[in-house]
């Protein structure tokens, strides 16, 4: 969701999805279901920017063929290099506090973690890395 949301056309995505047209639709056979992809407002822009100033890594909750979807959509030409995905995460399970969520080890990612920033839009991302995260 921090580069892309997709909703099932159905009566429920629509009424959780932009108020615009969609950027792409997307077969995902996987489960079998049509995807409307939207892309973030000014994506192009910050690729390019990922691009030139930094490394960027995906690291997705999501399911590898779902990801690699989604992103030969949004990243045609390959400005993301490193993609990890939810077969890469840590699934943090407390049933006493109702908590099913996958986390990201970013020691994964093999670099120096005082120069690795990390963007996401659910707290609970930062389970394992408060301090190297900003909430999108």
């Amino acid at each position: 969701e921090v580069l892309a949301y997709t909703f099932t056309p159905d009566e429920e995505g629509y009424m959780m999805s932009p108020r615009r047209k969609e950027d792409f639709h997307l077969w995902f056979e996987d489960f079998e279901c049509l995807l409307n992809v939207y892309k973030r407002k000014n994506l192009d822009n910050f690729l390019n920017y990922l691009e030139e100033e930094c490394e960027p890594v995906i690291f997705s909750t999501g399911v590898k063929s779902y990801v690699d979807l989604v992103m030969s959509l949004i990243d045609p030409t390959r400005k993301i290099k490193h993609i990890l995905t939810q077969e890469h995460c840590d699934r943090i399970v407390e049933e006493e506090n109702d908590i099913d969520e996958f986390v990201k080890d970013l020691q994964l990612l093999g670099r120096d973690m005082s120069r690795v920033v990390y963007l996401d839009c659910k707290p609970m991302a930062f389970w394992l890395y408060p301090e190297n995260g900003l909430c999108w």
